[in-house]
């Protein structure tokens, strides 16, 4: 009898240690799930909502009749999301890009993982196939000055400084002088992440839009008379 009393009584502490810790389990997954579900929600959102910059496009460039001298144009280049870390699937995607693009000789490994920048209309459209096959790959717009070559102050329009956090610099010439007005201020967007690292579609929104540059308006005559200073 007393062996089986005292088997009762381990049994029974058992139970009620399982019990104990079957509610403790229970009351952990009410408050994590009820009490801390905004905290966790917060938290999801954050890992998963990234921001990005909407670049500003720098104004023109005009003499006083309204004839446009310089202007920012768009195009887009064909880059790698992600380079892969396997070095035979790098050669197969830009076997397949040379393919698609009929490029007449081999790629040599992307160099910050851009491929190809600004790519013709036609080039475009050809890509819109690649990118199906080949899911690492993305286009990308590239913003670039066009200046009009054979005019008197062809050397003095000076250059720009690739647009850095969405704002080009201008860092010589009219495009220096003239920055604080042609550099305009990027805007910000935001949009949601897959668990890949995809955009989810649907998601993006604008938390602000941004300022485009206004157009510089010179005096062909006098900026070449004080290049002549």
């Amino acid at each position: 009898m007393n062996n089986g009393n005292c088997f009762q009584r381990r049994s029974g502490i058992l139970l009620s240690l399982i019990f104990a810790v079957g509610l403790l389990c229970i009351v952990s997954m009410l408050v994590n799930g009820i009490l801390k579900r905004d905290i966790f929600l917060e938290e999801c959102r954050r890992i998963a909502w990234r921001t990005g910059t909407i670049p500003a496009i720098r104004g023109r460039i005009v003499d006083k009749t309204g004839n446009i001298l310089v202007q920012t144009e768009i195009c887009y280049g064909l880059k790698f999301v992600s380079v892969p870390e396997n070095p035979e699937r790098v050669r197969q995607i830009m076997r397949k890009v040379i393919s698609v693009l009929g490029l007449k000789a081999a790629v040599e490994f992307p160099h910050r993982g851009i491929i190809r920048e600004k790519l013709s209309p036609e080039e475009c459209v050809l890509c819109k196939e690649l990118l199906k096959i080949c899911p690492e790959l993305r286009l990308y717009p590239v913003f670039y000055r066009k200046y009009i070559p054979d005019h008197p102050l062809a050397g003095r329009f000076g250059t720009i400084r690739s647009p850095e956090e969405g704002v080009s610099v201008g860092i010589s010439g009219i495009e220096e002088k003239y920055d604080s007005v042609l550099a305009g201020i990027p805007g910000r967007f935001a949009v949601m992440l897959d668990r890949h690292g995809e955009w989810v579609a649907g998601t993006v929104r604008i938390i602000y839009e941004p300022v485009h540059g206004q157009d510089a308006v010179i005096d062909p005559e006098k900026e070449k008379e004080e290049l002549v200073q």
